[in-house]
């Protein structure tokens, strides 16, 4: 499948029935070493109420319904065709395994398996749990919706979802999700290219983003909303392009999350590491939450802009920064972010937020202005570049380590009578030869040697104290494995645990933290992807990929055994536990 690509004109051309999407861009197939199965991953039999293996199958009116465990109400697999007019697609009865409805379309509404359907002035209705509306899986699956109404109740159903390769392109659709980890647009493991054209999107529930992706996503001309979650999320070496849009998300998140837009690697094993790709032209975006409208944490990322409204009652416009950990996001200390963010005919305003394990380039372009503060305690590395009709506009002390402004008077720099301080000691400075330059508005461009003080960009990343621009990878965090016998401290409340092992060295761990339901925190399997347990509290998303977190009654119930531990040290030593299951030996 290498370097064919399936344009959308041939793609339409077989199959007359399928709408017309003028100028979208061509079908890229992704590389092959996406798809293939994670090990103890495995794809389920999928079956249908209506199934077509092969030839084409055209409905006309009527309605198609399931109400079958696992069964889908629609289903073309193996190169078959199904075109849909003018009818309704029911579905109820729930999934008996919430990753293979969240991978392979178990369950799901309408599911393209290999196969080609259209859904022209259609309704599809699901109301159980994982139960996707439509879904395309495998790189040969395509389905096109045209002028069609989706709605979804229960948790883990997504509007349109692809995987591995699976490609949705639509028009004129509206979609209503209701339940957690239920995003309107989303891609999933193995990666899927979504593009929409017009219509409109509501998410209401915990971890709904509007749009998720571990693949390829495109929207213009869509109105949407996420009451409960962020507008976008892009988990790796994914993207998201937003054209002519009109979105908003972040109400009621809470926390070091907190965003209307997040870019993150979260190591559950659904994206590739790699660039993180978000932008915008021609939009309004609004960010309800009470966080940063962007946060970038334990990846490397693009973000860029042009001609887009950002309403931030935040006053906060950006955070790159690491995080706790806590929901298995890289190693705390070690997992900031890498952001080259670029703006065109853009106005930006609220404080830019870098720390000291993470690094950002600042590219204000053609007609852009930013009005803030720039990493104000000087702990992040911050490259600042400014086009000769770019302003900056200070609302307090800047840290920069290099700057680069095509206006050599610096009359694009408005100061309020702040200091924009740069590091003399960075080689990309040499133009300024350490002086002090006084702005007419009674502020200054001034010299600090931070080189010495400040703290490298994680360099667990790889990086050199030197390198201070975007695009350094995140490793991820090592396992470590410890035997011995389990003891239980129950003179604390809660209890505490420990591990001694043979050679009497005691070992402290301590369970993951649970995923709170209602701090917006970007579902278990990716708000777009998979979001389970479907029946329990959802957990956070690197838990996807690995068995179901940890319990305190389940370590309680080896109290005493011997055991063999998997997880993530922390710098104290204490093993955050992943894995624990009883010793064989």
């Amino acid at each position: 499948m290498k370097g064919i690509i399936v344009s959308a004109a041939s793609f339409l051309c077989a199959f007359s029935v399928f709408p017309s999407f003028a100028d979208e861009p061509a079908f890229a197939s992704p590389p092959d070493v996406m798809f293939g199965s994670v090990p103890g991953e495995e794809k389920p039999a999928l079956s249908g109420k209506i199934s077509v293996g092969s030839g084409k199958k055209e409905v006309s009116g009527g309605t198609i319904e399931s109400a079958a465990v696992d069964e889908s109400a629609l289903l073309s697999e193996n190169g078959a065709t199904i075109v849909v007019k003018s009818a309704e697609i029911r579905k109820s009865g729930g999934s008996s395994n919430s990753g293979q409805s969240n991978f392979y379309g178990l369950n799901a509404g309408v599911l393209s398996d290999g196969g080609k359907i259209s859904l022209i002035k259609t309704s599809v209705a699901t109301d159980a749990e994982g139960a996707n509306a439509v879904f395309s899986t495998g790189e040969n699956s395509f389905v096109t919706l045209q002028d069609v109404k989706i709605t979804t109740k229960g948790n883990s159903s997504r509007g349109l979802d692809a995987t591995y390769g699976g490609k949705i392109r639509a028009r004129g659709v509206d979609i209503t999700t209701e339940g957690e980890h239920c995003a309107a647009f989303a891609t999933d493991r193995g990666e899927g290219t979504v593009v929409v054209e017009k219509g409109t999107a509501v998410t209401r529930g915990n971890g709904s983003p509007v749009i998720y992706s571990t693949g390829d996503i495109r929207v213009s001309k869509l109105k949407g909303s996420a009451e409960s979650s962020e507008i976008a999320c892009i988990e790796g070496k994914n993207s998201i392009s937003i054209d002519g849009c009109e979105l908003s998300g972040g109400a009621g998140l809470s926390g070091e999350t907190a965003s209307a837009v997040m870019l993150y690697q979260s190591m559950s094993g659904d994206a590739n590491v790699g660039t993180a790709r978000f932008s915008s032209s021609s939009s309004s975006l609004s960010n309800v939450s009470d966080g940063p409208f962007f946060f970038v944490t334990n990846t490397d990322a693009e973000i860029h802009l042009e001609s887009t409204k950002i309403e931030n009652p935040s006053g906060i416009l950006l955070k790159v920064s690491g995080n706790d950990s806590s929901r298995g996001w890289g190693r705390a200390g070690a997992n900031g972010g890498n952001l080259s963010f670029s703006a065109k005919k853009q106005r930006l305003e609220g404080d830019i937020i870098v720390d000291g394990i993470s690094s950002l380039s600042l590219n204000l372009g053609k007609m852009s202005s930013f009005k803030g503060k720039l990493n104000e305690d000087g702990q992040g590395n911050v490259e600042l570049c400014l086009a000769k009709n770019a302003v900056f506009e200070m609302t307090g002390d800047c840290h920069v380590n290099s700057i680069r402004d095509d206006d050599v008077t610096f009359s694009n720099i408005i100061s309020h009578g702040n200091t924009l301080y740069y590091d003399s000691s960075d080689e990309k400075n040499a133009h300024l030869n350490g002086i002090t330059i006084r702005l007419r508005d009674g502020g200054k461009i001034a010299a600090e040697n931070r080189h010495s003080e400040r703290k490298s960009t994680a360099t667990e990343k790889s990086h050199s104290p030197e390198k201070k621009s975007a695009g350094t990878v995140p490793s991820q965090p090592p396992l470590s494995v410890v035997s011995g016998i389990l003891l239980a401290d129950n003179s604390v409340e809660p209890a505490s645990y420990s591990i001694t092992g043979k050679d009497g060295t005691v070992t402290k761990i301590r369970v993951m933290m649970p995923h709170p339901q209602k701090n917006g925190n970007p579902p278990s399997p990716p708000p777009s992807g998979a979001g389970k347990p479907m029946k329990n509290p959802p957990s956070p998303p690197a838990e996807k990929s690995r068995p179901a977190p940890i319990t305190e009654s389940a370590l309680a119930s080896l109290s005493g055994k011997n055991v063999d531990a998997k997880g993530i040290p922390e710098k104290d030593g204490t093993l955050i536990i992943l894995e624990i299951t009883e010793s064989q030996r």
